[in-house]
């Protein structure tokens, strides 16, 4: 076994179908893990990420991941990641809380500057100052406004009020939760606004101090910075810092139920319709083991509910129970357990059963009939397409590949055994081409055979806002103590929190934070490559591009003819076209003939000059597109 400060090399896979070399490496001492992509790519990846399964709603997890980037201890300025982000000339720049991890992605084009991130983002999460201001300004606290009323503040907790304030947020947690009982999903790790306030400095730092240790921590790189200078700079500047610490113990398994359940579950009332209903069916249908069972099941689930013609989403549809199929409706892969959900929002509550009995009759179709071909090569085609696609979704493609490979590793199954996801899907489609019957067993297996599931009711409640209120009022009258005791200590922690948000950090402290020089920048710019030309009378621009054999179309349509009133309707207009029936055809066999020979229809606006707010409004030059 090779060795290289202080890693040994576990192993070096070969990755043709990604263009890489997978390098999967261990720090001998702390049992620090580093995965990484190697390849010829100059938009370089890392990310820290760090298992933080929650044991309560407190929101501990979340609380964290925004503090410890409030200063470190080579980098103690009170806002390091929003200077970085200035003088940085990075393609991303981040920090994400999910359900049971916590990640710390950035990248750069600039080796220079990919370091400088590696270097204060490695500082924040090991090193952090996480002092007491730190938690009350990002955790929590009570104020006294100037009549001396006391309330619970916080960035995290106002954050997730608005959050639990959705009634579709609350609907889709349940997706989770009701399934997962008996796991840390149970828990919101985002935190629970009525349950945030419980959460004390002294358990914020001991959530830390367990979890975030180089033995809990798995480091994603990607790019083509060679393997070697990347280790050495992770051992130099941080792990040479800690000893063996123990690892951090699995996520629970689910302790499985033989017997389906009903639960009604409150949310928050909106104005429109305070009696409709968001119904969901949801499956346990077993771990995030390998990249061939992620790939059945999102075949399966996109056969199901792929688009709004697909088998499963038809029959909900029509079914007139609902106004729309539930936005939480597919397939969860991010956790430990695969998941699945379907289900309607808007719907009468005496109407949750047949809404249920829907789904159940649905799928005992599909076990006994089949699925028709045209549906097949529908989600074949969707899951095609999904794999090739080097997309930037907000944010490098490689962040694509971080999520992949944490899937699996996070839970002790390798970091390349869900990434590798096109051996898996041939895998499947060798399966499917050799099985006729091969999606209507994984039916049977995962959803008529398992009575892992639960029918979840989640109804609007007039009383849930008041009741939040109540708790945080409660709340804020034991912070201020029998007869206001404490009022004067809360007003003295308010004007201290005030007065080190207020004070500037230092030129000295300001100066810490590292920066690009001029001479660290390409002096190359990337072109695309064109050719233009014309298709019979209309111009054609044509862009020769690696797009792992997608073709991209996009017809441009010019709208600045148009008079003011007409450009009104150009909104309704971008909706209506890629959301109806074309050519005699229903919406619904529209949307299935998208989905089994492309990617996904699109109709964007595009202003060429800013329009000036004066009526009747002036209409631009610019385009409407329809692109696929």
């Amino acid at each position: 076994m090779h060795r290289t400060h202080g890693f040994d090399i576990v192993s070096v896979t070969y990755l043709p179908e990604l263009n890489s070399k997978g390098v999967f490496a261990r720090h001998r001492e702390t049992g620090c893990e580093v995965y990484h992509m190697l390849n010829d790519d100059e938009e370089n990846l890392f990310a820290y990420s760090f298992m933080t399964p929650p044991t309560d709603s407190t929101g501990v997890a979340h609380i964290l991941e925004h503090s410890v980037l409030c200063g470190s201890k080579n980098y103690p300025l009170k806002d390091p990641f929003l200077i970085l982000a200035k003088q940085s000339v990075k393609t991303f720049l981040n920090a994400m809380t999910f359900p049971d991890k916590t990640v710390y992605p950035a990248s750069s084009m600039v080796e220079a500057d990919y370091f400088n991130l590696m270097a204060v983002y490695g500082d924040s999460v090991f090193f952090p100052l996480l002092d007491r201001w730190i938690f009350r300004q990002e955790g929590h606290r009570v104020e006294m406004d100037e009549s001396g009323n006391a309330t619970v503040q916080g960035i995290v907790f106002n954050e997730m009020r608005g959050n639990y304030s959705s009634f579709d947020t609350i609907a889709g947690d349940w997706t989770i939760r009701s399934i997962l009982e008996g796991t840390p999903y149970t828990h919101d790790s985002g935190g629970d606004p009525a349950v945030i306030p419980e959460l004390t400095y002294e358990q914020f730092i001991n959530f830390h101090r367990t979890y975030y240790h180089p033995v809990n921590c798995r480091i994603f790189l990607y790019g083509n910075i060679p393997t070697e200078k990347q280790l050495a700079f992770l051992q130099d500047r941080f792990l040479s810092s800690f000893s063996k610490a123990p690892a951090v113990p699995p996520i629970s398994a689910v302790p499985h139920r033989t017997e389906p359940r009903t639960l009604y579950v409150p949310g928050p009332a909106t104005d429109d319709d305070s009696e409709r209903c968001t119904v969901h069916l949801n499956w346990l249908l077993g771990e995030v083991s390998d990249a061939e069972t992620i790939m059945e099941a999102n075949l399966v689930s996109e056969i199901l509910l792929g688009h709004d013609g697909a088998p499963l989403s038809r029959a909900l549809l029509a079914s007139e129970l609902g106004e729309d199929v539930a936005p939480s409706s597919g397939l969860e892969t991010e956790l430990r357990y695969l998941c699945f959900s379907a289900g309607l929002r808007g719907v009468r509550r005496e109407d949750a059963d047949k809404v249920g009995k829907t789904v159940l009759d649905t799928l005992a179709r599909i076990a006994e009939q089949g699925v028709p071909q045209d549906d097949l090569e529908a989600a074949v085609h969707s899951l095609d397409f999904s794999n090739r696609e080097i997309r930037r979704s907000h944010g490098p493609f490689a962040l694509i590949h971080m999520r992949r490979a944490l899937r699996g590793w996070n839970h002790g199954f390798g970091p390349d055994g869900t990434l590798r996801y096109i051996p898996a899907f041939d895998a499947v489609k060798a399966r499917l081409a050799g099985d006729p019957a091969y999606v209507q067993s994984l039916v049977k297996k995962w959803f008529l055979e398992n009575n892992h599931r639960d029918l979840v009711v989640v109804y609007p409640d007039q009383d849930y806002g008041k009741r939040l209120e109540e708790r945080l009022s409660s709340f804020a009258q034991t912070a201020l103590g029998e007869n206001g005791s404490f009022r004067e200590k809360l007003r003295a922690e308010q004007k201290d929190l005030a007065r080190i948000q207020e004070t500037p950090d230092s030129g000295d402290l300001l100066a810490k934070i590292p920066h690009v020089s001029r001479n660290d920048l390409p002096t190359m710019t990337e072109t695309v490559p064109s050719d233009i030309g014309r298709s019979g009378t209309v111009p054609l621009v044509r862009h020769e591009l690696p797009t792992n054999g997608i073709t991209y179309v996009e017809a441009a349509f010019p709208v600045d003819s148009l008079s003011p009133q007409e450009y009104l309707l150009l909104p309704l207009l971008a909706s209506v076209l890629t959301s109806c029936g074309m050519d005699g055809l229903s919406w619904v066999d529209s949307s299935a003939l998208s989905a089994r020979y492309t990617g996904g229809l699109q109709a964007p606006l595009f202003p060429a000059i800013p329009v000036p707010r004066v009526y009747p409004p002036v209409p631009p030059a610019g385009t409407i597109s329809l692109s696929g």
